[in-house]
């Protein structure tokens, strides 16, 4: 699975190369066109590296430090939880809702810490 991550990432580079080249000199709205499919980018491969990083660990830990097998629940938590998270997140990077989710978090934060403060 981890090769599969790797392609992926590598994919996603490649996109952002092949768009940067095919735009040439790029022009003030160009340029800010490629930030944000950039930043698009980060946050899919971000959100695929924290949904199955902690996986490929957990395997790791259980195969040679443990020496053992976990708990099929432990497998069942990433399959059934973690894992689909990043399939849910993907939309919302291409779509640009996330923008909408941090500035909504970002109000919950300020209003928490203008009450503690």
């Amino acid at each position: 699975s981890s090769g599969i991550n790797a392609e992926y990432g590598v994919t996603y580079i490649l996109i952002i190369l092949k768009e940067r080249n095919s735009r040439g000199q790029a022009t003030g709205e160009a340029n800010g066109t490629s930030t944000k499919l950039t930043l698009k980018v980060s946050l899919m491969i971000g959100s695929e590296l924290a949904c199955w990083v902690p996986l490929i660990l957990t395997s790791l830990y259980f195969q040679y430090v443990v020496k053992g097998s976990a708990s099929p629940m432990v497998f069942e938590v990433f399959g059934l939880v973690v894992i689909p998270i990043n399939s849910l997140l993907n939309p919302l990077f291409y779509s640009g809702l996330y923008k909408k989710g941090v500035s909504f978090i970002w109000r919950i934060w300020r209003k928490l810490v203008g009450f503690i403060m």
